[in-house]
């Protein structure tokens, strides 16, 4: 391994680190320098021009989403729509004050330096949502004084900080110029046993099932005799 492809995975790491493990110091400094001495009212309306600034910028990627993909740029459309839907109700329903928001950046910035190194946005979205729920574990665990609980909201709005990361990867990064790691191939080859199957429509268990009546009817191998080899893999 290189030292450009070791900085590439060493990188989400270090970012995770800086932005989780820092977090009550840096909660109680916001607290003592800009919440209490600006105000309560005068620091939400900040936070909502900066989402307003944000949605802009949003708007200026979507256009060049739609040079870049043409006619597809209206699935990505969809999704960044969904995901924009679930976001302003959790807004609305789960976010105490508005500075909050920062999960949705935050772990959409960690998506897209995963996307860096890793080509599965399956995979991408399943570690980042996981180190979300590692950073709230982490709060509870190592400060439970101030965070008497586990915050099941706060992971809640990592994972669709994930999801919006994953949804800028799909639209702009090409993964057939990204080498697959040894561990995502086993991840990939780990889902395609136990989800479903691209060709058969149905569950690897279902695909060996059907495929060994199937030869077995035709006289070719009696159906104990079949072992998972059978089962294609890619």
């Amino acid at each position: 391994m290189d030292f450009k492809t070791a900085t590439k995975r060493v990188l989400p790491l270090l970012y995770f680190l800086a932005v989780s493990l820092p977090h009550h110091p840096f909660s109680a400094l916001y607290e003592k320098e800009i919440l209490i001495p600006a105000g309560f009212y005068t620091v939400e309306h900040a936070v909502d021009v900066i989402t307003v600034v944000i949605l802009a910028g949003v708007v200026l990627l979507a256009v060049r989403v739609a040079q870049i993909h043409r006619l597809r740029a209206f699935n990505h459309f969809g999704l960044w729509l969904a995901l924009l839907v679930l976001m302003y109700i959790s807004d609305r329903y789960i976010i105490v004050n508005n500075a909050e928001r920062i999960h949705f950046p935050q772990y959409a910035t960690l998506a897209v330096l995963l996307g860096i190194s890793i080509r599965s946005e399956v995979l991408i979205l399943f570690v980042t949502s996981f180190a979300g729920f590692v950073d709230e574990f982490l709060q509870f665990v190592m400060n439970p004084v101030v965070t008497n609980y586990l915050d099941f909201n706060d992971i809640v709005l990592n994972i669709l900080g994930a999801a919006l990361g994953v949804a800028l990867l799909l639209a702009f990064r090409r993964p057939a110029t990204i080498e697959q790691t040894t561990y995502e191939k086993r991840f990939k080859r780990a889902v395609r046993s136990y989800g479903p199957d691209a060709q058969s429509g149905g569950f690897g268990s279902i695909k060996y099932r059907r495929r060994s009546y199937e030869e077995d009817k035709q006289g070719q191998v009696a159906l104990h005799e079949y072992g998972p080899s059978v089962i294609e893999r890619d």
